[in-house]
């Protein structure tokens, strides 16, 4: 056997295999479930903090910055995390 039809006989099979694919490499699937997971629970933070600033710097802001504030207080009502999901829903689709 020479030497060019052993290095043909090791070289053959990849080559017939990328050309057949297209060069393309295989994709990699289970990365989708992965990425949902990761975004889910950044929104869900991003969430949490929406709720948690709103229902500390509306009453803060209000104290100072109104004429009566125990008649706008006596009217708040915090804001849930339901309520939260849609303003940050909001939030990201108007300024992304």
């Amino acid at each position: 056997m020479s030497l060019a039809s052993a290095i043909h006989d090791m070289v053959a099979p990849a080559f017939h295999a990328a050309v057949q694919s297209g060069g393309a490499k295989k994709a990699k699937g289970g990365n989708g479930l992965l990425l949902f997971v990761i975004i889910l629970a950044l929104f869900l933070i991003r969430t949490y903090i929406v709720q948690f600033s709103f229902n500390r710097a509306v009453p803060a802001l209000v104290v100072r910055l109104a004429a009566k504030p125990e008649k706008i207080l006596a009217n708040f009502r915090p804001l849930t995390f339901v309520e939260a999901m849609f303003v940050t829903l909001l939030a990201s689709a108007l300024f992304n």
